[in-house]
């Protein structure tokens, strides 16, 4: 049998190893502040799971965009719009 050794590494590796850890330290901290920002958004709590927050935030997503088709569908003709403003253009002149 041939007898197995290992090869030692060179200790110049270290800073690579802290530069990783700096890394990702700073990638956590990063998440852990997005996703914070994201459960105050979209109301969750903090003992609710990433995908329950995931899921919060695509039903807040899709309950924002149906606001906006209403809104789009309750816009005031155009016509109608440039009376308003005509009219608060008036009132500001005469004030």
């Amino acid at each position: 049998m041939k007898a197995m050794h290992r090869e030692t590494r060179p200790t110049s590796n270290a800073p690579a190893a802290s530069g990783r850890i700096r890394k990702s330290s700073a990638e956590r901290k990063e998440k852990l502040k997005v996703e914070s920002t994201l459960r105050r958004l979209v109301g969750s709590d903090e003992s609710s799971s990433q995908l329950e927050l995931v899921l919060s935030a695509i039903r807040y997503i899709r309950e924002l965009q149906s606001q906006l088709e209403d809104d789009k569908e309750n816009d005031l003709p155009d016509a109608l719009q440039d009376l308003f403003a005509q009219c608060s253009v008036g009132k500001t002149a005469t004030a």
